[in-house]
């Protein structure tokens, strides 16, 4: 099945679920914080600029928005800010508009954390129209903030090049004050409130958040460290997932051929098949892009029979707790 079929929405509707939970544990999107300012982020002002921008007018518009879109999130802002005529010819850019649109949370975020500074807006946009884990190659509906990279929700808790430590913590096992390691080492991540665990109460939040691997590559060469520090900060320590989800957002990948959103889709029958072989909760399926789940909806005997079982679309789906209380273990005793 494909998308342009007359049934393709309502497959994707009675057959399928989505994975609400992750989004809960991780920084949570506020469109309500956004919509107040959407327009204007998506528009110019009305009235005509008076002023240019002195040197920069003899360049060609297109070369300009070329160098724009190549600025970091951050500077991209404050030029905007200039004059009327920055604004206008910022809010021209067909990928500025798109991130404007549907990217918005996830730029709020890189601004939040203190990322925004360290990638461009071209990137963000590549982010916004690729749905692809960069790290399993499977569909990714997350944005990890720290290296502005895509991934899936798997790759989230488990990847080793995802692994975090606050800064604290780095600088205590290091030997050397926190004060020095952020003279020799400035890509981290300034955390900001959300849930981030439900099983149990939440810990302490770290003020910033560093990746371990990537700090220790930086600053060996540099030798801060003391004297045996670096095998203390080798010695392998429990993961906090926790510090995972505070570096992490839900960010719907655009899809430029049908001009929707994707935020990824498990499979209802899939689902129920696992819960018939295992009584269990703990079913971790796949997450599908729109477009795969149809083409396993083809494949996919107990999808199907969900669909016949439901006239096609036209009545309810029983649903089981797991799909109830967001897909999740979350909640589950």
């Amino acid at each position: 099945m494909k998308l342009e079929d007359e049934h393709a929405d309502a497959v994707v509707r009675i057959c399928s679920y989505r994975r609400r939970s992750f989004d809960q544990i991780t920084i949570i999107r506020r469109p309500y914080v956004t919509e107040a300012v959407q327009d204007s982020l998506e528009a110019a002002f009305h009235t005509p600029p008076t002023s240019g921008l002195s040197i920069f007018d003899y360049l060609p518009k297109e070369i300009m928005t070329m160098v724009l879109l190549n600025l970091d999130v951050l500077t991209f802002f404050r030029f905007r800010q200039v004059n009327r005529y920055a604004r206008m010819l910022s809010t021209t850019a067909p990928e500025y508009k798109l991130i404007a649109t549907y990217g918005l949370e996830g730029m709020r975020a890189l601004l939040r954390s203190d990322c925004a500074r360290r990638f461009t807006m071209m990137h963000v946009y590549h982010l916004l129209v690729t749905d692809r884990c960069a790290l399993c190659g499977h569909f990714g509906g997350f944005l990890f903030l720290l290296t502005a990279t895509r991934c899936c929700f798997k790759c989230l808790e488990n990847s080793p090049k995802l692994c975090l430590i606050s800064t604290t913590n780095f600088a205590r096992r290091a030997g050397i004050s926190t004060s020095q390691l952020s003279k020799s080492y400035r890509s981290t991540l300034r955390t900001v409130s959300g849930i981030y665990s439900v099983f149990k109460e939440r810990d302490r939040r770290p003020k910033k958040l560093m990746l371990k691997a990537e700090a220790i590559a930086a600053l060996a060469p540099q030798t801060v460290f003391k004297e045996n520090s670096i095998a203390n900060l080798l010695i392998p320590a429990t993961d906090n997932k926790e510090q995972r989800y505070m570096a992490c957002i839900a960010f719907p990948a655009y899809n430029r051929r049908t001009g929707r959103t994707d935020a990824g889709v498990s499979c209802r029958g899939c689902h129920f098949r696992a819960m018939r072989r295992n009584r269990s909760y703990g079913y971790d399926g796949e997450v599908f892009s729109t477009t795969e789940f149809l083409s396993h909806f083809s494949t996919c005997l107990e999808a199907r029979t969900i669909w016949a079982a439901t006239n096609q679309g036209m009545m309810g789906v029983h649903d089981s707790a797991f799909i109830l209380r967001s897909s999740s273990l979350f909640g589950l005793e």
